[in-house]
């Protein structure tokens, strides 16, 4: 998986944002939520 999309998180804000992932071989996506470090958010 790669990432593929990082946003501003719709309602975390700046803080945060989404992380979209993408399988090359088979184009799975997958999400999450992480700061801007990238730590994953709880």
């Amino acid at each position: 998986m790669r990432l593929s999309r990082r946003v501003p998180h719709p309602i975390r804000g700046y803080d945060f944002e989404l992380q979209d992932f993408t399988c090359r071989i088979c184009q799975h996506e997958t999400q999450r939520d992480a700061d801007v470090r990238g730590e994953v958010a709880e």
